[in-house]
């Protein structure tokens, strides 16, 4: 006889069932001849339990494919799946392989520059202040800047050649404005010495010669050996963009080894007295210098020709500085006036010219402005958020308007007013910023006939930008069972999850078990969790060996595994695994009956036989008898039913027969009788049996 054992359930949902069948060992008499049948008494050592299947929970989180989960459980953990109650195991999802984390720089402005026209106007107590943010602050303060009449740089233009009669600026700009003025300053290396006369110097020097045809008027000369310089002027000019013409009516000696030259447009300039006369100064060292008479609110301009490269005194603001087609190296710079001003150029040793003029602003009265520029130098100018930030102080009754030099242009940003005090003006310039250093300035809103002094407070001034973080949730999250029935082949086994997902779009949850031998993840064909909290419940092939065995592991991964922006969150109740048998067979048997050989039904005393099964699939229960000691099955003694009566009974035969067919799965009670029949003659004989009953997976 074969010896049956069966899984022992391991949780509280464990069901017994109890089979019980057959009768021991029973004798009568009849005519002094013993009748004796013996139903064989099992070998069972274990409590009555028929327990097809094993309801496994998680006992633990896993990492078993040495690959981090990705995801967050919080506050709570594997053991709120092990039970179905009201608190779940919470996992919010993780970032994964495509998250990129944001950047957020602040750059504090760099220095104060005057690299852009018009030239800067108005003082800092100390512009330092505005590179850390600790509430001292800087004030910009306005200066008298000679009346109505300031002097402004509209424009500066410029341009090189060589061994030409005719040199031209093309495209250079006379804007609407008041009290014009244009000087031209050449830098040129002429053919001969004594470059400033005949045809060493250029004789002609035009505004618009297809045009309105106006004439400048020659200053000034300057020169040593071969390099000279020149300054040009035109009062009044006629607004209109159009050409300069600078050149000879019939020598090319003047730029013989290259000319540099520019214009200045100007506004503000006094139209009677435009300058104070040229001021020139030749020589052959490592450093120009040229003195000018000045004074203040006058606008001292310089030039200076060499050959070889220069750098402009720090007092100066340099507006140009470039090498000809050839031998010559010119500069130009400005310098607000004084009573004296020294204009200073340094370079390696040779011969050189310079030359400088103070220009007369057109007077009036007072005239209060501010105009200063500021610079960056080391901007991150590639983010999606790019903003121009102040933090102001004190703010004065005048308005102050914030510009960005943008395409050869002062753009207007924005206006910040009395109201303004002790805030943070915050200014998108992503349109703006396209390398890593851009001007900026601050400028007061009124530019003429200004009485009123004003002062304007800065804590701080920096770029802030920043990039977002680039988010890509995912979740991929391991739980493990231990202690499980070794696998059989008899055995099948389900994913069994209670839970749900939170969701924002249409993302679902997926699950694969995890192959021990190849070391790799199968997928739960047909497992798919969504935002509906019930079971899941899946069947899954063991497969190759490695699936199914002491020790299982299973995960959860959603479905959207790149780029997205939604953080779900998975909700698990209870996890765990089914592991039930397809085949059983049982064998008991007990109790006792006297069955007369009269060819009558006799039902056995312990009728009826009850079964209780926990199956996992729809199952069959057969039935069938095994002869031991003579032929109590063979001979068609044994009966059995589904009810009491033995009306429609069905013999007992060696031969399995159901019993009951494709019952529903989950805990099923069921109940069986049985009755012998044993036909005369007397006789005396020993009879034995074994009952069997087997329980198997509908077909």
């Amino acid at each position: 006889m074969k010896i049956f054992r069966f899984p022992k359930k391991q949780n509280a949902l464990f069901i017994l069932g109890i089979l019980l069948v057959g009768f021991s060992l029973f004798s009568y008499q009849l005519e002094q001849e013993t009748v004796l049948i013996e139903f064989k008494e099992p070998n069972i050592f274990r409590p009555p339990a028929f327990a097809l299947k094993n309801d496994e929970s998680v006992d633990s989180d896993s990492n078993i494919d040495a690959v981090a989960n990705i995801g967050d459980d919080g506050a709570t953990s594997y053991l709120d799946a092990q039970t179905l109650n009201t608190v779940d195991q919470v996992i919010s999802e993780g970032q994964g392989s495509g998250y990129v984390a944001g950047t957020d720089v602040e750059d504090f402005m760099d220095a104060i520059t005057d690299s852009q026209t018009p030239t800067d106007v108005g003082t800092y107590s100390d512009y330092t202040e505005m590179q850390d943010s600790d509430l001292i602050m800087n004030t910009l303060t306005e200066v008298d800047s000679g009346g109505g009449g300031a002097i402004t740089i509209e424009g500066v233009y410029t341009g090189s050649c060589k061994k030409t009669q005719t040199c031209t600026l093309s495209s250079v700009t006379v804007p609407t404005s008041t009290n014009r003025a244009m000087y031209v300053f050449v830098s040129a290396y002429t053919k001969n010495t004594g470059g400033c006369a005949g045809t060493q110097e250029e004789s002609n020097v035009d505004w618009d010669t297809a045009g309105v045809n106006e004439a400048f008027t020659n200053i000034g000369c300057d020169n040593t050996n071969k390099d000279r310089v020149s300054i040009w002027k035109l009062v009044a000019p006629t607004e209109k963009t159009a050409d300069i013409t600078i050149s000879h009516t019939t020598s090319n000696n003047w730029n013989w080894g290259g000319a540099v030259y520019g214009v200045y447009v100007l506004s503000g300039v006094h139209q009677t007295t435009p300058d104070d006369g040229f001021n020139g100064n030749s020589g052959n060292s490592g450093a120009s210098t040229v003195s000018v008479s000045s004074a203040t609110g006058d606008l001292v301009l310089d030039v200076v020709a060499t050959s070889t490269a220069l750098t402009v005194d720090g007092s100066q603001t340099e507006k140009w500085n470039f090498q000809s087609p050839s031998t010559v190296f010119g500069g130009s710079s400005t310098e607000a006036g004084t009573t004296t001003v020294s204009m200073d150029w340094t370079f390696t040793s040779a011969t050189w010219g310079a030359a400088g003029i103070s220009i007369n602003p057109s007077g009036g009265g007072t005239n209060y402005r501010f105009d200063r520029e500021f610079s960056f130098t080391t901007l991150d100018f590639n983010d999606a958020n790019e903003e121009l930030a102040m933090r102001t102080g004190t703010i004065g009754t005048e308005s102050l308007q914030i510009y960005v030099w943008d395409s050869a242009a002062w753009v207007l940003l924005t206006t910040i007013v009395d109201a303004n005090d002790n805030v943070w003006i915050n200014i998108s310039i992503s349109s703006y910023l396209d390398s890593a250093t851009e001007y900026f300035s601050f400028r007061d809103a009124t530019v003429s006939s200004d009485t009123t002094l004003n002062t304007w407070e800065f804590d701080s001034v920096l770029i802030h930008s920043w990039n977002d973080d680039t988010n890509d949730y995912e979740l991929q999250w391991e739980h493990q069972a231990t202690s499980l029935p070794a696998y059989s082949t008899d055995n099948a086994y389900s994913l069994t999850i209670y839970g749900f997902i939170s969701v924002g779009g249409s993302e679902t949850i997926s699950a694969e078990v995890w192959n021990s031998s190849s070391s790799s993840w199968i997928t739960v064909t047909s497992f798919s969790m969504s935002t509906t909290e019930q079971w899941y419940n899946q069947t899954f092939s063991c497969g190759t060996v490695g699936v199914c065995g002491t020790t299982m592991t299973w995960r959860f991964l959603d479905s959207i595994t790149s780029a997205d922006g939604t953080q779900n969150t998975l909700n698990i109740d209870y996890s765990g695994l089914y592991i039930y048998s397809l085949t059983m067979t049982l064998t008991e048997a007990t109790g006792s009956v006297t069955i007369q050989p009269d060819s009558s039904d006799y039902a056995l005393s312990e009728n009826p036989f009850n079964l209780v099964i926990d199956a996992g699939e729809n199952f069959d229960i057969q039935i069938r008898g095994i002869d031991v000691t003579g032929t109590p099955v063979g001979s068609n003694w044994m009966w059995f039913d589904t009810d009491s009566s033995p009306a429609g009974y069905t013999q007992l035969t060696s031969s399995y027969q159901t019993l009951y067919s494709n019952q529903a799965f989950s805990t099923t009670a069921l109940q069986f009788w049985m009755w012998g029949n044993i036909p005369p003659p007397e006789q005396t004989a020993g009879y034995s049996f074994t009952l069997e009953v087997r329980i198997i997976k509908t077909p």
